[in-house]
């Protein structure tokens, strides 16, 4: 039996050193924190953890080979070899892709924004990020296929070798799985020499994850039809609730919380009349659009053990309190899974799109702005003046590419006022100076539509945004790389003047609540509570409004981490 190993391993020794070489990104996965280590020591064991799981991970391909080789079906051998080598060629330029540009890796926070994204949005991101970067792209394409081609006329040479790594790869691998058995049980067994070891693996697991997380669109509407949430008490009288949902925006770059450059004249003038309230301490919930509506729509919260269309959303409970529910969206419904437009809509009584793929225009460098939500909005109000209505608004934002957000009108702001010495850098921060802008603008004309009505508005931003804030990287990553400024988040409701004069109350609620710590993955109770409305889900504590609101005394974890403003 020996001998058949060994006459297996060396008539497969090109396919077993190309896997060797494209799992290599395996390494840097596990020493990319290597320099919070503040040791010699600390560094040598970082290190011979890395190889030593570097390692572990090979024992797997090496054994579905040897299991298929002893079946003695040479087609299945031959598909396995050529379908496995092409998929770690493509995982390895991806993650060092993602590694470059984004300081991480192909996981499932990005596939879940691959199968959520619109055609527009992933043309947008390809037009940002990979054409951007397409020379350097072919080069590394080029370049590791003439350097495979190299290594491998080296290392043919030393086949007996292949013997020996073979040996320690199984040696790793079982002291790897005996101490992550004891330590955490067979799932960490599982995870340890599977998910974290392979990269091909890992991408089997998040995608399989993440079309679960997600759930295909027929077994959501299925649960979101036979959810168990019911409404306590409806006392609501406020005709027009209205939220709206930005896109991108860090509050940080927002003249209303300070910032330098005057992005939010509009709302600026809003707060200094009193018509609004700003509140100052408000995190996302999650780094990225579908993630964050999951949470923000629904009683999920980011640590809740079910999937997030399990539990009562917003929508269903405005439904079922007799209100016409109505989701006015910028962002396509397009989408193979979860695109969450696409499912909120179909749950509201009407779902309005400014486009099913992009710019209504036709124009292939631009989608629609966000002012063709207005007329959208114009027509929802005509009908039914005497019926309660709640609105979802659902912005393009400050998305990137940012430059595509705003017309040329405003481009208030250029290189020149910013700070810093990186005009590259400075460019894209006045693109997105101008973008906020923008959104400040489209946001004061949804107002200006309910102003003379008895109406509430509350707004919020998806997350945030990262545009160069100290060092090369724009946009928003995964949790664990990420920085505050992609989920410290802007925050106000505007009331009317009809709604102010007959909820003095709620005013002066929402005035002593405004510089609480809060997180939008309880939002959905604030709703409820300007809407008078208690279900079987709703928790007073989980609202702002609350003298015992739960961030008093909860930690709010970012990043594996206590956030701390």
């Amino acid at each position: 039996m020996l001998k058949r190993f060994k006459s297996i391993l060396l008539d497969n020794y090109i396919y077993l050193c190309l896997v060797a070489l494209l799992s290599s990104n395996v390494l840097i996965y596990h020493l990319a924190n290597i320099y919070l280590e503040e040791s010699i020591v600390g560094y040598l064991r970082m290190v011979l953890k890395a190889l030593i799981n570097y390692l572990a991970g090979m024992f797997i391909p090496v054994c579905i080979l040897i299991a298929l080789e002893l079946l003695n079906i040479n087609i299945l051998v031959r598909v396995y070899r050529y379908t496995s080598i092409i998929a770690y060629y493509i995982i390895f330029i991806v993650d060092t892709f993602l590694y470059i540009k984004f300081d991480s890796f192909l996981d499932q926070a990005k596939l879940e924004i691959l199968l959520s994204a619109d055609p527009e949005t992933s043309r947008e991101f390809l037009d940002l990020y990979v054409l951007d970067s397409l020379l350097w792209i072919i080069v590394c394409i080029i370049a590791t296929a003439w350097l495979l081609k190299k290594l491998m006329s080296y290392i043919l040479c030393k086949r007996e070798c292949l013997l020996k790594i073979f040996y320690v790869s199984a040696l790793s691998f079982m002291l790897l799985g005996i101490r992550s058995y004891v330590n955490l049980g067979g799932n960490e067994l599982f995870l340890s020499n599977f998910y974290r070891d392979s990269s091909v693996g890992r991408v089997i697991i998040d995608t399989y994850s993440t079309i679960k997380q997600i759930g295909e669109y027929s077994h959501v509407y299925d649960k979101l039809n036979n959810n168990n949430e019911y409404v306590i008490e409806d006392c609501g009288d406020v005709p027009y609730i209205v939220f709206v949902l930005g896109e991108s925006e860090d509050r940080n770059k927002m003249s209303a919380y300070g910032y330098a450059n005057k992005t939010t004249p509009f709302l600026d003038k809003r707060l200094r009349t009193g018509e609004a309230i700003l509140f100052t301490d408000t995190i996302a919930c999650a780094n990225y659009t579908t993630r964050a509506m999951q949470l923000i729509f629904s009683f999920c919260e980011k640590d809740s053990s079910n999937p997030w269309y399990e539990y009562g959303n917003l929508l269903d409970i405005f439904n079922k309190c007799g209100y016409e529910t109505i989701w006015i969206s910028n962002q396509s419904p397009v989408g193979r899974y979860g695109n969450m437009d696409k499912i909120m809509s179909t749950v509201a009584s009407k779902g309005k799109f400014t486009s099913i793929s992009g710019g209504s225009n036709g124009d292939d460098n631009t989608r629609a702005r966000d002012s063709e939500i207005l007329p959208l909005l114009d027509d929802s109000l005509g009908n039914n003046e005497g019926e309660r209505k709640f609105y979802v608004i659902h912005l393009e934002g400050v998305h990137e590419d940012y430059r595509l957000r705003y017309p040329n009108d405003f481009s208030a702001f250029t290189e020149s006022d910013e700070e810093g010495t990186n005009l590259k850098w400075n460019k894209v921060k006045a693109e997105y100076d101008n973008a906020v802008l923008y959104n400040d603008y489209i946001l004061d004309e949804i107002i200006k539509k309910f102003e003379h009505k008895n109406a509430v508005v509350v707004y919020i931003s998806d997350h945030g945004s990262e545009v160069y804030d100290g060092r090369d990287f724009v946009g928003h990553s995964s949790e664990e790389y990420g920085n505050k400024h992609m989920i410290e988040i802007p925050m106000f409701i505007w009331g009317s003047n009809e709604y102010w004069q007959s909820h003095g109350e709620m005013k002066k609620n929402l005035y002593a609540a405004k510089d609480n710590p809060y997180c939008t993955e309880n939002i959905i109770h604030l709703v409820l509570d300007i809407a008078k409305i208690k279900t079987s889900s709703y928790e007073r504590d989980k609202s702002i409004l609350s003298p015992d609101n739960i961030y008093f005394s909860k930690p709010r974890i970012y990043g594996n981490a206590e956030y701390v403003k």
